[in-house]
């Protein structure tokens, strides 16, 4: 939310940079277990800016595929 209110002082609903998403998955890594979240949201923050640097340099969208990937392996182990 700070990062989103920061520009401007006040929120915009026109900004969605999938943070929601991250979340979720994040969410799911812990188990929703609420001190592990940190732990998680660290991991999903690292994933993210290390994907967002690998399609910089090589043009691949490999951030959003690789979370996409990892949120469907997180929710076939949970069956």
């Amino acid at each position: 939310m700070c990062k989103v209110q920061s520009p401007i002082g006040q929120l915009r609903p026109s900004i969605s940079a999938g943070y929601g998403y991250t979340a979720i998955i994040a969410a799911f890594i812990c188990r929703l277990n609420p001190l592990n979240i940190i732990l998680s949201s660290l991991l999903m923050g690292l994933l993210y800016i290390g994907g967002e640097l690998v399609q910089i340099k090589l043009g691949l969208p490999l951030a959003g595929m690789f979370q996409g990937i990892l949120f469907f392996f997180l929710l076939a182990a949970k069956i």
